[in-house]
């Protein structure tokens, strides 16, 4: 929410016909994610920011392009001063426009139908997109997902759980695939929601419009807040955008234009009314979007849900093929437990026939027993693949639960010292009894046969790689670029529209795209070469060190600057301590920050030594990549325990496995614990 701070004395004024433009002029001072976009680039380098089938290509030198834009402003005057102000003052905007297109995800919330549909969306700069849809009632309250082109829903607490669930607990559905195009459905609004980069670069296109041309001036300018955080407002095509005012700038807020707003500026004699016209508002119903981008510690809890909820799907139903039971089956129970078989047959409707791959679906039988009115557990058929001819498929399906067994076992005791009893009551007449067995069937129609799910299991695992990526990447000036006619442009000579040839990694599909946003940096200077076998001989590409790489043989994305493994537990830990080493050798001893962080210290080795950015990216590797940040926990403590029984052995007169002065076992422990909290 968006509100406009008091003035003096504490009684607010008239709200102001429009919001004001920013006055904060930012100090010469570059925030951390400029500062790090510049040292990650090189003299008059280019940096190339890509996306697939959106491409960001870095052309003049803090050029943050854009398009469709009107200030709150005050008046700028004309002339190279006023412009120079005017630049001043887009700057923490485009600034934060660039933390943005770097994110590794971001999180909207957002509300619409007065406030009544509530939706809060994680999507990945991949595009994966999760997250929940309430209305205030928990029994409509949603799960979402899309990944892969696909959308899933569930609900969030299951109305009709399974019988073996504990009486009161809360569990979610079953996933179930989306049974409508996004437009039908309100909580299918989540398409309108942007990757972090697309929605960059709209923003960015959005505030071009301006140029250098300082604007006129609109209402007395005011301080504003978001959630009581103070903000800079700007508006533009895409809607009021709102950032931090403290640097480092990143993005708040997405708001459109009220209908009394626009009323109440034309009432006013405003000949330039605002209105959404492109970006996430113009799409969807949003009343407003809360936007945070994702870093930090939350990117490893954003792939960790995104990776469950990709496995979940291997349960997931496609409620466009129904089954129906031939006949009521056959169901055998006794003391080794309860078995069910059934034929059936399947309905294939409406976009569900799309879904279909090969010309099959795949059947799943799921069981409950009852025996004597009591829970004998259930079971679950294998998944059995049927064709479908026409509109149709049928089967049989059996399944067994030897866990019935014992059930089965104490009712019939049961019944039959009932019955005993009544036959000594009738003078000895035979009793007949009969134990009621009951089986709850349930056929579902699996939405992904098992490939398809470890597909988009392998995409999820795909993007947090590419994100532990360190960003931004770059390639040099001269580098040549394809463009959609077939000729080749250096990169400093591409601008936006330009149509170059994109190709998605994934689809294989190559295709003309737009350029949408270009920048330039001037401070690289360390890259990597690579030489590829060729159809017409070898290949040079040359990139910054940290560049990612589509790998075609494992279907991931790979930086050119990786830790190779953590240092062995060796005679090294008495003189290095803990160390990993990298692809090209070089080594990098981590030690506590004393601040229960960990930092990094580049050991010189006959075939070089690290810079600080290389050490830098180790330190970033260890707390965004788990596996890696497990390992160094496990050796380290392998070089703890070393260090404590050499100590003793030593102590005792004894030849220690490491001799050493300087014991390091206080300074380990630190380590690990700084690792284990992250």
């Amino acid at each position: 929410m968006t509100d406009w701070a008091p003035t003096e004395g504490g009684v607010p004024e008239p709200l102001p016909v429009a919001p004001p433009h920013p006055t904060y002029l930012p100090r010469q001072t570059q925030r951390p994610g400029l500062r790090r976009l510049r040292e990650l680039t090189g003299r008059q380098r280019l940096l190339l920011l890509g996306g697939v089938l959106t491409l960001i290509l870095a052309l003049g030198a803090g050029a943050l392009v854009a398009a469709g834009t009107k200030a709150t402003s005050g008046s700028h005057g004309s002339g190279p001063a006023a412009q120079q102000r005017w630049k001043q003052d887009l700057l923490p905007f485009r600034q934060a426009i660039e933390d943005l297109a770097a994110a590794p995800g971001l999180r909207y919330q957002d509300t619409s139908v007065a406030g009544i549909l509530e939706r809060d969306i994680t999507v990945t700069a991949g595009g994966s997109r999760f997250g929940t849809t309430s209305s205030g009632n928990e029994r409509h309250d949603l799960n979402v997902l899309q990944i892969g082109g696909k959308s899933f829903s569930r609900w969030k607490v299951d109305p009709n759980p399974d019988e073996d669930v504990k009486p009161g607990t809360k569990v979610p559905g079953k996933w179930r695939v989306e049974q409508y195009d996004n437009s039908d459905i309100p909580y299918g609004k989540i398409a309108h929601k942007p990757s972090p980069p697309k929605l960059a670069a709209q923003l960015a296109k959005a505030l071009g419009a301006f140029g250098d041309s300082p604007q006129p001036d609109a209402a007395k300018p005011r301080p504003l807040t978001v959630d009581g955080t103070p903000a800079l407002g700007i508006e533009t095509s895409a809607g009021r955008l709102l950032i931090t005012k403290r640097e480092p700038h990143r993005v708040l807020r997405l708001e459109p234009y009220t209908p009394s707003e626009m009323v109440d500026r034309y009432q006013q004699g405003e000949t330039e009314i605002p209105r959404v016209t492109t970006g996430p508002l113009a799409d969807g119903d949003s009343e407003g979007m809360e936007l945070t981008p994702i870093t930090g510690s939350a990117v490893d809890t954003m792939f960790d849900t995104l990776v469950k909820y990709a496995d979940q799907l291997k349960d997931a139903t496609d409620e466009g093929i129904t089954f129906s039971l031939d006949s009521a089956g056959d169901l055998q129970c006794g003391s080794s437990g309860c078995t069910a078989s059934t034929s059936f047959t399947g309905k294939v409707y409406g976009k569900a026939k799309k879904r279909i791959v090969d010309g099959q679906v795949t059947a799943v039988m799921t069981v409950t027993f009852t025996i004597g009115g009591k829970n004998a557990g259930r079971c679950t058929s294998k998944p059995v693949t049927l064709p479908v001819n026409g509109n149709r498929a049928s089967g049989r399906l059996s399944c067994s639960n030897p866990g019935a067994g014992p059930v089965y076992t104490s009712v019939a005791a049961q019944y039959k010292a009932q019955a005993e009893a009544q036959s000594r009551a009738s003078g000895g007449r035979t009793i007949r009894y009969t134990i009621p067995n009951r089986a709850n069937t349930v056929i579902d129609a699996r939405a992904l046969a098992a490939v398809e799910v470890k597909q988009l299991v392998d995409q999820a695992q795909r993007e947090r790689d590419t994100a532990n990526c360190a960003k931004p990447h770059s390639s040099p000036s001269d580098t040549q670029v394809l463009l959609a006619d077939g000729t080749h442009r250096a990169i400093e000579d591409i601008r936006i529209g330009d149509q170059v040839t994109a190709t998605d990694p994934e689809s294989g599909f190559i295709g003309a795209q737009p350029v949408t946003r270009t920048i330039t940096t001037v401070n690289d200077d360390n890259f990597t070469r690579l030489i590829l076998a060729a159809g017409r001989g070898p290949a040079t590409i040359t990139a910054t060190e940290n560049h990612p790489f589509w790998l075609t043989n494992t279907k991931k994305t790979k930086c050119s600057l990786v830790v190779d493994h953590v240092g062995q537990v060796d005679q090294d830990w008495v003189t290095k301590g803990a160390h990993v080493n990298m692809k090209d050798g070089m080594e990098v001893a981590l030690r506590p920050d004393g601040k229960g962080d960990i930092t990094g210290e580049a050991i010189r080795l006959k075939n070089g030594t690290a810079n600080q950015k290389q050490v830098d990216a180790v330190i970033a590797s260890i707390k965004s990549n788990p596996k890696l940040r497990a390992d160094m926990i496990r050796v380290t403590e392998s070089a703890k325990e070393v260090f404590e029984s050499s100590a003793k052995a030593m102590k005792e007169g004894r030849n220690p496995q490491w001799r050493f002065s300087n014991d390091r076992t206080a300074e380990l422990q630190a380590l690990i614990d700084a690792m284990e909290k992250m």
